[in-house]
């Protein structure tokens, strides 16, 4: 008989239906191993009193994976062993589970937060190597609480931005430590972060830090322009165009586009968009993380 399984993964909880030799101590090995790399982490669950959100049927094949959409709530997944036995499989359900995040009005994105010892929560955007995780350890040595690095689930309510969840390491570049091709990184635990707590953003910054500029940043944070809104559209529209950050997959299963996008999906990402610009960004320019860290405590300062 097949394996039934309940799922907690990145805020959506799903039914999973695998073969059988997708074991429980399989379930539990890769949630051990990959939980802290996915926002919200991945946690095999007994099933409750809610219902699942989305049903996820696993299918052994050797032929080349496929995925598709029987019906509305059920995601069918056809994968080789190695994907059904090996931490693939859990980044798999999660970018399958980001369809029901986008309906339920939550966004997977690429940013960083924390909250301040006084209830300030800042989110940090910016591009790949910008700053965002070293400014965040500095945050973290001043006492601030880490609500994720990297990849972040968010959400509006009331009009507010919120963050719902994030990943729960730091994965910190190594000085010339390049290593076949790909740098070396120092892994942090941040430590968990509840998904049913949510926590109010009230600050967005931009970080851009580089040795030897001068520390600057905005006093006042200003509206979106036309070109942040199209770089904020991009980055939260992502994750369903089939080039999600938290696949690290065969190609055959990169190569496969699941048909994540709808109306309500569309709508989320714009109500996110138009809760930032309701606070406005900050940028911030520093030649150090310290530094960056020292303008952000100034910048929420009343």
């Amino acid at each position: 008989m097949p394996t039934n399984v309940h799922l907690l993964t990145g805020a959506v909880t799903a039914s999973v239906t695998a073969p059988d030799l997708v074991s429980s101590s399989v379930l539990d090995r890769i949630a051990r191993s990959t939980g802290p790399m996915l926002p919200g982490g991945w946690h095999p669950s007994p099933p409750g009193a809610t219902d699942p959100e989305i049903r996820i049927v696993l299918i052994r094949t050797v032929g080349t994976p496929s995925i598709s959409l029987s019906d509305t709530n059920t995601v069918v997944l056809h994968l080789r062993e190695e994907e059904l036995t090996g931490d693939a499989l859990a980044y798999i359900t999660y970018t399958v589970a980001e369809r029901a995040r986008q309906r339920r009005g939550m966004v997977t994105v690429h940013a960083t937060a924390a909250t301040s010892p006084a209830g300030h929560t800042v989110l940090l955007v910016g591009d790949k190597g910008a700053g965002k995780t070293t400014t965040l350890l500095a945050l973290v040595d001043r006492g601030w609480r880490p609500l994720g690095d990297d990849l972040l689930i968010l959400t509006t309510s009331n009009d507010a931005p919120y963050v719902v969840a994030g990943k729960r390491t730091s994965a910190v570049r190594q000085p010339g430590g390049a290593r076949h091709g790909y740098e070396t990184k120092a892994l942090y635990d941040l430590g968990p972060h509840d998904p049913a707590k949510p926590e109010l953003i009230t600050a967005v910054v931009r970080l851009s830090i580089h040795p030897g500029t001068l520390p600057t940043t905005s006093i006042k944070p200003v509206r979106l322009s036309l070109v942040e809104r199209l770089r904020l559209a991009e980055n939260f529209g992502r994750y369903i165009s089939g080039l999600p950050t938290p696949l690290a997959l065969a190609p055959e299963v990169c190569a496969q586009v699941y048909p994540l996008d709808h109306a309500d999906a569309a709508a989320a990402r714009t109500a996110l968009i138009a809760a930032i610009n309701t606070l406005g960004l900050s940028y911030l320019q520093a030649p150090y993380a310290h530094t960056s860290a020292d303008l952000i405590e100034e910048l929420i300062t009343p």
